[in-house]
């Protein structure tokens, strides 16, 4: 393998490598059990062999915190039953607390890591993961008013109104809802769902986002959401993908999901001037060009970002949620080329992508084969110095084992969240020095 796709694979080993050492801890107990077993009887098979030719033999445990001796026989010299008795006991004392260091080391000790340093990582325990899940949705829960905008699948902007995404929490329980103008002009509401600890649904939250799908539509169609909180403002994107129908004259055509519409929600959380329309942020931010706004929220949704501004030294934090496993990573030295995506306005010939006000990118695939996990993703710039992206990795079309015309509903892979800071340009990026009056 090259280098660009070791370093694109880096969380995904590091995932895979933790599950593994959470299986490991599982059954440590048993293992431990068994190694002092199987040691005690090497050393009783040894000590046979040495007392016939008169030599000593000890045990040696790679990576132990500590040297302990163990007890020898003494050459030439003829020992009671009793003090052969004793001898034993001792060794097979030293010998388990040996194998209960050296199990403890592996336990405790993380392995090396090269740019990715793992802080923490949450049980695979069904009832840590759920808390954990529960306590970042209640993070994002609320009343949040915003602008939603419609694109087309050429990335055209078809619609554009203002909307409430309100969710409700009762301790363990919430409610979601959903606010739109109806054809009166009076808001309508629309329930969406109920949901309590540990079942969340299609909802998979981490760091500061949150992945809601994919889920099939009553219009046929999957949609994947993807949110990113700041403060109390938020950036949430719903990409939908249709089934492609086969041209005419095409046999054993592949099925595939092709992309149809994107929406995204510019939106606010309590707002007192409402919706974070363009009027809106103006009027927040009039009188403020040089400080914060009064309500202290340094967010603009409709401000334009330099192309130059996404090609900076970003370095921060990442959180990973696979299966029932959430996973924290710092990020000290920054990202690679090959996780720079959001550097780039196209990912591919065959991507939806869309660069618009407010420091906002949204990568998806055009086209989603059969099968196959694709990365849909946001990049969002809330102010100059923040960088929060999101990606979530889904399969679609997947056939069911024993059947050759049912499909297996959508599923959600991984979903991947970070929150990154500017450090500063590049390192071998040119510095572009505005010159001073009179030069």
């Amino acid at each position: 393998m090259d280098a660009a796709g070791v370093h694109s694979s880096k969380l995904r080993s590091e995932s895979s490598r933790t599950r593994s050492d959470l299986s490991f801890v599982a059954s440590c107990s048993l293992e431990v059990a068994w190694f002092g077993r199987t040691a005690i009887y090497a050393i009783s098979k040894a000590e046979g062999a040495a007392s016939s030719r008169g030599c000593n033999c000890s045990l040696a445990l790679p990576h132990a915190r500590s040297e302990l001796a163990l007890p020898q026989s003494t050459p030439g010299i003829h020992t009671s039953h009793q003090q052969r008795a004793r001898q034993t006991t001792m060794r097979r004392r030293a010998v388990t607390a040996l194998l209960l260091q050296h199990a403890t080391a592996l336990i405790m000790t993380p392995a090396a890591r090269n740019q990715l340093t793992r802080r923490r990582a949450t049980e695979t325990a069904e009832t840590d993961f759920a808390d954990a899940q529960w306590q970042l949705y209640a993070a994002q829960s609320g009343r949040w008013e915003g602008v939603w905008t419609t694109f087309d699948s050429q990335g055209i902007e078809q619609l554009a109104h203002t909307g409430c995404w309100d969710v409700s929490l009762d301790g363990d329980d919430a409610v979601h809802k959903m606010e739109v103008p109806g054809p009166d002009g009076y808001p309508r509401q629309i329930p969406v769902g109920t949901y309590t600890k540990g079942r969340l649904g299609r909802q998979t939250c981490a760091g500061a986002g949150m992945v809601s799908g994919p889920t099939l539509l009553r219009s046929g169609l999957m949609s994947t959401e993807l949110l990113l909180r700041y403060g109390a403002s938020r950036l949430r994107v719903a990409v939908q993908h249709a089934p492609a129908e086969a041209n005419e004259g095409v046999e054993d055509a592949v099925p595939a999901l092709l992309c149809f519409r994107c929406v995204v929600a510019r939106e606010r959380c309590d707002a007192e001037l409402g919706a974070p329309t363009r009027e809106v942020e103006a009027t927040r931010w009039q009188g403020h060009e040089d400080d914060l706004p009064d309500d202290k929220d340094n967010t603009h949704f409709w401000k334009g970002r330099s192309p130059y501004s996404w090609r900076r030294d970003w370095v921060g934090e990442s959180d990973v949620a696979i299966r029932d496993t959430l996973e924290h990573f710092d990020l000290p030295d920054g990202l690679d080329d090959e996780e720079s995506w959001h550097e780039s306005t196209r990912s591919g010939e065959a991507s939806y992508n869309l660069a618009l006000p407010g420091g906002i990118r949204v990568q998806a695939p055009q086209i989603i084969p059969a099968a196959v996990p694709v990365p849909i993703r946001v990049a969002w710039m809330p102010n100059a110095q923040t960088l929060l992206r999101a990606e979530g990795v889904v399969t679609a079309l997947e056939a069911v084992e024993g059947s050759d015309e049912r499909l297996a509903p959508p599923r959600l892979v991984t979903f991947r969240a970070d929150c990154l800071k500017d450090r500063g340009p590049k390192p071998g990026d040119p510095i572009y020095v505005d010159p001073q009056p009179g030069e």
